[in-house]
């Protein structure tokens, strides 16, 4: 998996989304989160017939630059809105690629996957990505406690404008309405779930020369085919049901894929530490031949004259290489916590058929032990 999860690397978070969908909000209450004394923060709220959010917008926290798009829906916006995404897929290295969409009707709207779907064209390197189905009703929280229903959604939000392709694998959360805030300008919440939610998201590299420009006179073309899709889906049981047994299918190859990289991954890292640790040793054993052709030398020049130096020079060389056999201990039980975590990454089972708590689950998973493996990788290093 092409990621540095744990990393000091930059880190680029990128949400998007058409007018009004919340992305800005959700933005600033991560910004706030992760730092509260953050003032900087991204224009949020209403506007009336248009977004606020007109082209891309930066704002770094840490080692996270996190960035705000403006959706194509707005017509008059579209090109600037469609420049503004490419510029921000354009910037090389450590991506996290977030999608907020709001539900119509019960359905995911066309409008929502028609940008999706411009997107991942554009970044054909985004192999998965975050999707925040936001401003969800209770009632209709509650419904998707059945995971058929989240089925049904991950179906419609993910569904391929001409049918085909290797499509991306898409990582739900669903996010309740907070009644009385959605019309203020520039609030923020606590949201504990979509904190962890990005820790579960792995990063992914995106190059800039393989980022193609987003076409805007596509949209139309997508929207009408994509809102055909949609309702004939939801008019269809039939085929709504065996659509999702398509996508099942389709998630498990995916998720045992994205297993096998991750493992490979760590086999890399266990592979670059055990050969550091080799030479840290050979190093130590250097360091101790070096010592006692040294004691030997001065022994043979004069030992009595020397005996102060001699006595000196061997207490120092004791306290040194005890102090780097310490460190090299250390580096081996080090190395021996890497090997657990990478046995618990080995453990890790994708059920056939998977549904989208065990695609939640399955990535939690994933993050936590990437996290832990580069924090032993890199106190070994």
């Amino acid at each position: 998996m092409n990621y540095e999860s744990g990393s000091e690397q930059t880190m680029n978070c990128l949400f998007v989304g058409n007018p009004g969908v919340g992305k800005s909000t959700l933005l600033n209450c991560l910004i706030k989160k992760k730092n509260p004394q953050q003032n900087e923060m991204f224009e949020s709220g209403v506007s009336i017939a248009e977004g606020l959010t007109y082209q891309l917008e930066q704002i770094k926290v840490g080692n996270i630059t996190f960035m705000d798009t403006p959706g194509l829906e707005d017509v008059k916006k579209r090109k600037q809105a469609a420049k503004a995404i490419t510029e921000a897929l354009k910037k090389n290295g450590n991506y996290q690629v977030f999608f907020v969409v709001t539900l119509e009707a019960g359905r995911v709207r066309p409008q929502d996957v028609t940008v999706i779907n411009l997107v991942l064209e554009s970044a054909k390197e985004i192999t998965h990505y975050g999707v925040i189905f936001n401003k969800l009703t209770k009632p209709l929280l509650k419904k998707l406690e059945d995971d058929n229903e989240k089925m049904k959604l991950l179906v419609q939000v993910s569904i391929h404008e001409d049918g085909k392709g290797n499509k991306p694998l898409p990582i739900p959360l669903f996010l309740h309405r907070i009644d009385g805030l959605e019309d203020l300008d520039n609030v923020t919440f606590d949201i504990p779930e979509l904190k962890n939610f990005m820790a579960q998201i792995p990063y992914l590299i995106i190059h800039a020369d393989k980022v193609d420009k987003i076409e805007t006179y596509k949209y139309e073309k997508y929207f009408e085919g994509l809102e055909i899709k949609i309702k004939a889906l939801a008019d269809d049981k039939e085929k709504l049901m065996q659509k999702m047994d398509e996508d099942r299918k389709h998630y498990e190859l995916k998720m045992k894929k994205i297993l096998e990289n991750e493992q490979q991954h760590h086999k890399v890292q266990l592979q670059r530490i055990i050969e550091e640790n080799e030479k840290y040793l050979q190093r130590i054993k250097e360091k101790e031949k070096e010592q006692k052709e040294e004691m030997k030398r001065l022994r043979e020049e004069d030992a009595e004259k020397n005996a102060k130096l001699i006595s000196r020079m061997e207490e120092e060389y004791k306290q040194r290489f005890q102090e780097m056999r310490q460190q090299y201990k250390e580096r081996q039980e080090n190395e021996k916590l890497l090997r657990e975590e990478m046995k618990k990454g080995q453990n890790l089972q994708m059920q056939n058929m998977p549904g989208v708590d065990d695609i939640v689950r399955v990535f939690g998973d994933i993050a936590k032990i990437a996290a832990a493996v580069a924090k032993v990788a890199l106190v070994v290093i």
